[in-house]
């Protein structure tokens, strides 16, 4: 995180907005699990109005790093502090994927930085009754596996959930054969990982 040279002043002005979590209105199905969410406009709608009454504003950017999408976010306050979130790295692709991943981004990135959260973390893992997603290493595989939320996994491969269920595959070394469905790789899953 990056900030202006003092910041206690728009750190005092968030802890006044007393911002809550937004709630979660929204709901995505992708077939194999569901969850629920926030939409970023609702996000936005439930913490402008404590944000603003305390001199602090969002300004949200899209660019590029080394030819990916990102995304910054900077919280601003009247005494000229500010906060900055980013870049965050987005998944590439298509046009419509690119936008999704940056919508996405805008939003987890909000709500990091307002330190909220607003959506069921894992659908997979809800629908599952397990406590997290198989493990995906962040590290690209040379040290230890620490488990990455589905969400980010998904957001990674710009929505495509096979793609994502193929990468959960191959980090707990599962082979697959052919084309299989995002059914037979969950299957292959539960049986390679118990």
């Amino acid at each position: 995180m990056k900030t202006s040279e003092t910041v206690t002043a728009i750190l005092e002005a968030l802890a006044a907005a007393e911002l809550t979590n937004p709630p979660k209105s929204a709901r995505a199905d992708t077939g194999s699990f569901s969850y629920t969410y926030a939409p970023l406009d609702e996000v936005l709608a439930a913490v402008r109005p404590g944000l603003r009454k305390q001199g602090v504003t969002i300004t949200q950017a899209a660019g590029s790093v080394d030819g990916q999408p990102a995304v910054v976010t900077r919280l601003f306050h009247v005494s000229g502090e500010w906060l900055e979130a980013g870049p965050l790295v987005l998944p590439g692709g298509t046009a419509q994927a690119i936008g999704s991943a940056i919508t996405y981004g805008r939003r987890y990135q909000l709500l990091a930085i307002l330190g909220l959260a607003a959506e069921d973390d894992d659908g997979l893992v809800a629908s599952r009754g397990e406590g997290a997603a198989p493990g995906v290493p962040r590290d690209g595989g040379g040290g230890e596996d620490t488990e990455v939320p589905w969400h980010e996994l998904l957001a990674w491969f710009g929505g495509d959930e096979h793609r994502a269920l193929v990468a959960v595959a191959k980090a707990n070394r599962v082979t697959l054969t052919g084309k299989p469905t995002a059914q037979q790789i969950l299957r292959a899953l539960e049986v390679e990982t118990g």
